[in-house]
């Protein structure tokens, strides 16, 4: 028989989960993403081996799948070529699931440079994707220009949901503007379930009968021919004609 050394043991190997685990790679894969976004459910092999350290590939839905498996401090990621929008946009095809995990200190400073995408958000557009147990806390929102939709979460919110989000702490800043909500500016479909807001927010805030719980979750409900769900959220926020106090 072997005599077997049980005070060797064999290294094991623990291979990391795909997913985004620090500030460095949550901007580096707002780089690799907002690059072939327009293109996401055909990418090339190469392309798709670079997105496999991030998410992971459901061939039968066509479907990106990207994680947030740690918190995150936003300070000072920033969205490239002056774009208003960290994320341009988020359609079918694309699940961004947070875990529960927290991204912090995100400013979104539009006071005084109008934004080459005429957005404001984390993410430009909602149109078919789906955000889901993403939790923002500590944000800032500066938007001096009336005619541009903005948001924490989103500019616009066209098709998809947003499920089981969190806004905290938010400070939005947008007077005069009547498209600017702590989750979104304009939501014009999809659909919005479990999520909470807190925080303050300077803007025309106008209260849609319907909707009762969105008053300055969503600057502006528009009812058209896209499915609308919005099911009521928790709503702690804070409106105000003095300029709130900025997160530091």
């Amino acid at each position: 028989h072997d005599i077997i050394d049980w005070s060797v043991q064999e290294p094991i190997e623990v291979k990391e989960l795909p997913g985004i685990y620090s500030a460095g790679q949550f901007a580096e894969w707002l780089a690799l993403y907002n690059q072939y976004v327009d293109n996401i459910r055909t990418l090339s092999p190469e392309v798709s081996e670079k997105f496999e350290s991030y998410g992971e590939w459901d061939d039968e839905t066509k479907t990106w799948t990207f994680y947030l498996r740690d918190n995150i401090d936003c300070s000072g990621i920033v969205a490239t070529d002056g774009r208003g929008a960290l994320i341009r946009e988020l359609p079918a095809g694309v699940i961004l699931d947070g875990r529960n995990n927290i991204l912090t200190n995100l400013m979104l400073d539009f006071e005084h440079e109008q934004p080459t995408d005429n957005k404001i958000g984390m993410i430009g557009t909602i149109n078919g994707g789906r955000l889901e147990n993403v939790r923002v806390e500590f944000v800032t929102v500066r938007n001096m220009h009336k005619n541009i939709p903005s948001g924490c979460i989103a500019a616009e919110i066209t098709s998809g949901s947003v499920l089981g989000c969190t806004v905290r702490n938010a400070v939005v800043m947008s007077r005069g503007n009547d498209q600017s909500g702590v989750l979104a500016g304009v939501i014009r479909g999809g659909t919005v379930s479990d999520c909470k807001f807190h925080g303050s927010i300077q803007a025309n805030v106008v209260e849609n009968p319907t909707y009762p719980t969105y008053k300055g979750v969503a600057g502006e409900i528009v009812e058209g021919d896209e499915v609308l769900s919005l099911i009521p959220v928790i709503n702690r926020l804070i409106f105000t004609e003095e300029e709130p106090k900025e997160n530091e």
